[in-house]
Parts: C-alpha cells; structure tokens; sequence
C-alpha cells in the first residue's frame, strides 16, 4: 500500500484554515482573498483615484477655455438679413429646426402637411406659401418651402405678422 504523503502546503481556501502569511506574500492577490478590509479599501483608492482624474481634467487650463459648440447657421445669415429676418434669432431656430439643411422635409404631422426647409415652416401654411411664392396650392407648396428663398419669404411674413418668431415657440415680442 503506497502512502499518500501529507501535502506540505494546506489549501489555501480550506473552511477554518488560516494560511500562513509569509506563504500567501508571493501569490498575486485573488478576488477571493481580497474580501473584507482589504477589498474595501481598493475599492476605495479606486473611488479617489477616479475622483481626483475627474477634478484634474474639469480644471484643465485647456478644458476651462473651451468654447461651447456653434448651434448656429452663419453660413445662411446674408440670406436671412435680405429676407428682413434677424440672423441673431434665425440663426439658431434655423440649426434646432433643421440642422442647417434647407432642402429638409420632416414626416407627415398631424395637420396632414410635413414641416419643410431650413426653418421647417408647417405645410399647412398652403395658402400664404402659394401667394408668397407664386406656386400653386398643394403639393407643389411642400417642394416650394423646401428651396432657401421661399422658406425666407414666407417665414419673413410670419415675423412680421406682428407675432415674432412664436411660430417657432419662441417669444420675441411682448
């Protein structure tokens, strides 16, 4: 009968057995002997650690100069000033409407008519698109707003029916 010889080094994860230390000090730490204090306080270096990353990089000299984005349209505020609309408040209602992009058609409302153009003027807006922009009433009008001119046109009439841009949910006028 061959004897088993004792192992020299007991399992480590044993229920009850408290390994010896200084053969514990080569192993890389497990997940398993890190419970207790010890994993709280990783946890917590962790947690500073990532706080004082945050803090150094909110107050970064570069960080602290940068400007927030353009949610502008410059490149459309000539058209604008000659159509008789501010590009201070067109500008931005031009960026938030339509991304800048005046050939843009949303989906069908519930009106029956999409939005159309730089300034998503409502389609439902048939007969004063017609006699601004010489087009006849239907669906010709949608294709109408859809070009720059047009859309300037009759959002000019619009701002100055004496309601300001309120169309566009925004109070100008008091």
């Amino acid at each position: 009968m061959v004897r088993r010889q004792k192992n020299p080094r007991p399992s480590v994860y044993r229920p009850g057995h408290r390994p010896d230390p200084v053969s514990q000090r080569d192993k890389p730490p497990t997940r398993r002997r890190l419970v207790g204090a010890d994993y709280r306080s990783t946890r917590r270096v962790g947690k500073r650690l990532l706080c004082t990353l945050i803090t150094v990089l909110t107050l970064a000299p570069g960080h602290a100069a940068a400007k927030p984005p353009v949610r502008d349209c410059p490149q459309y505020h000539a058209a604008m000033r000659k159509a008789g609309l501010p590009p201070r408040i067109f500008g931005p209602i031009a960026y938030r409407e339509s991304r800048c992009h005046p050939g843009s058609i949303s989906a069908v409302r519930s009106t029956g008519w999409p939005d159309a153009g730089l300034l998503q003027i409502q389609g439902s807006w048939n007969t004063l698109t017609a006699h601004v922009c010489h087009v006849p009433r239907g669906r010709a009008v949608i294709h109408a707003l859809a070009t720059l001119t047009c859309n300037l046109r009759v959002a000019a009439v619009l701002w100055d029916d004496g309601r300001g841009a309120h169309n566009w949910g925004i109070r100008t006028h008091n």
